[in-house]
């Protein structure tokens, strides 16, 4: 919905910062103070945004004590501006109040601006025929000759390093040859240029029946452990209900486009024992089910749109688990873990939907290891939910030869990740860069009113509210730090836990 009736909003910049460059667009930062109104406004210094631009609510939230807050998209000329969007309340008077967020001005264009020149199909093909090295080391290096799956082309106003606004589609779509890969590409919907390029795939490095594998041992759901929830339909079972499915991959790489849920005669499913997993199915659904109950009674949001589809058995022999940007797949494992189903990486593959779905930071850069720390967040919060015992270690269910793939509080302990934001270099894998946030994490939820819950509970609202694409550590951190106020616990708590790994919420970092 519009948030204005196409009038101008002015926005007062008492709190407010510039960033701006020669016939570039400005960048205004808006903090706590700041407020705007469609009419009426009364100040000695305000702010216009050009006539073309307007806000459009994309997400409300209710708090805990009941108020509700908006994230509110900018658009120009009805194009949404990749990566800027505001926070607010909406009050009685129809004023917005405590406004945060990045806006863009002087985004002054001619009336074709918003009229691509090339169509989205073309954009896709361009963007199959000028892959360049991802960061993320994508596996494929062409696919203009391949099949692609689930294309997407959506239309931004994006602004590049100099601050000079493309109309860019974004496009992005997966091919499963030689290896599977999501590109995300940017490509200017006039000149056709290939603005920027990513790899999309998120991977991780690291009834009644059987459950569990070695390390674990072996359980029963129905015994040891509470019942499943399936479907039934007369003597016929499934491993699925309306908030999680199951589905045997048997070992394909390619996903087919149907996927049935595991059915078999009731009551109980049995699978036979894989690379020392017991019951491989049966715990993806179960720690699937208390994972989106985490969320709905912690977040009172599902992690992902629609029904979490749990893909076991995915590939041969694979040492690995990966959110594709539809379903969460899972391998067997082979020498380094058992299969990938354990409940911390599980909540980790989920809630890199939970982001897509909010915050949409993307898989690389800073935004990428504040991607990756918000699903090993996950990963601990989820064993809390379940056992209501901290274990701040990532993936220790499933690892053969380690006790834990990281550690939130201790990220140097995996010998690869940093813990502290001067550590950190451009290009420094994303999971290892992860340790910044984690640490703060940790620090916060063993902070003196503070628990797991709390602080997972402040940074998903941060990933609602007040993240966006390109969010850099410094500026996360202050979306942590307002989401602290919003939930009305003590933000300078925030404010120390990041001090700890070398940030100062809301303040620009110092250049190198």
């Amino acid at each position: 919905m519009l948030f204005s009736k196409s009038v101008n909003l002015f926005i007062l910049l008492a709190a407010s910062n510039f960033i701006s460059s020669l016939n570039a667009a400005q960048i205004v930062r808006l903090g706590a103070d700041a407020q705007a109104a469609s009419d009426g406004l009364n100040s000695p210094v305000q702010f216009q945004l050009d006539d073309e631009t307007d806000f459009r609510i994309n997400k409300t939230i209710t708090l805990p004590n009941g108020k509700k807050k908006y994230r509110l998209q900018q658009y120009y000329q009805n194009v949404p501006v990749y990566g800027y969007s505001v926070t607010s309340n909406v009050a009685t008077t129809n004023k917005l109040q405590a406004m945060s967020g990045n806006v863009v001005s002087q985004l002054v264009q001619n009336e074709g601006f918003s009229q691509p020149t090339i169509s989205a199909q073309k954009a896709l093909q361009l963007s199959r025929t000028q892959l360049a090295d991802l960061e993320n080391k994508s596996p494929i290096q062409s696919s203009a000759n391949q099949k692609i799956y689930y294309p997407e082309t959506k239309l931004w106003v994006y602004l590049d390093e100099e601050k000079q606004p493309h109309l860019t589609y974004l496009t992005s779509y997966l091919v499963y040859k030689p290896a599977m890969s999501r590109p995300m590409t940017l490509v200017d919907a006039h000149s056709g240029e290939i603005l920027d390029q990513w790899e999309g795939i998120l991977y991780e490095k690291v009834g009644t029946g059987m459950g569990g594998n070695i390390k674990t041992g072996q359980y029963q759901y129905g015994v040891d452990r509470p019942n499943l929830n399936i479907t039934v339909s007369g003597a016929s079972c499934s491993l699925e209900n309306s908030h999680v499915k199951t589905v045997n991959l048997t070992h394909q790489a390619i996903i087919p486009d149907k996927l049935d849920a595991i059915t078999y005669p009731c009551p109980e499913y049995q699978e036979a024992t894989i690379n020392g997993g017991f019951g491989t199915a049966n715990d993806a659904l179960f720690n699937g089910n208390i994972i989106y109950d985490m969320y709905q009674s912690w977040i009172k949001q599902a992690p992902i749109e629609g029904q979490l589809i749990m893909a076991v058995h995915y590939k041969t022999a694979y040492d690995n688990a990966l959110w594709n940007g539809h379903q969460m797949l899972f391998g067997d494992g082979q020498r380094l873990f058992y299969p990938l189903v354990g409940i911390g990486i599980s909540a980790h593959e989920i809630s890199h939907g939970f982001t897509q779905f909010n915050s949409n930071l993307k898989s690389k850069g800073q935004a990428g290891a504040i991607n990756e720390s918000f699903s090993d967040m996950a990963g601990v919060a989820a064993k809390f939910y379940r056992d209501n015992q901290a274990d701040f270690s990532i993936g220790g269910e499933i690892m053969k030869r380690m006790p834990a793939a990281r550690y939130l509080d201790e990220p140097r302990k995996d010998g690869y990740s940093i813990d502290n934001v001067h550590q950190y270099r451009s290009g420094t894998n994303s999971h290892f860069a992860s340790g910044i946030f984690n640490k703060a994490f940790y620090t916060l939820a063993t902070s003196k009113g503070w628990t797991i819950k709390s602080a997972f509970q402040t940074f998903a609202l941060a990933n609602q509210l007040y993240w966006n694409i390109d969010s850099n550590f410094w500026d996360a951190a202050c979306g942590v730090s307002k989401a602290a106020k919003d939930m009305e616990m003590n933000s300078d708590d925030v404010v120390h836990a990041f001090n700890v790994v070398g940030i100062t919420p809301c303040e620009a970092p110092e250049a190198d």
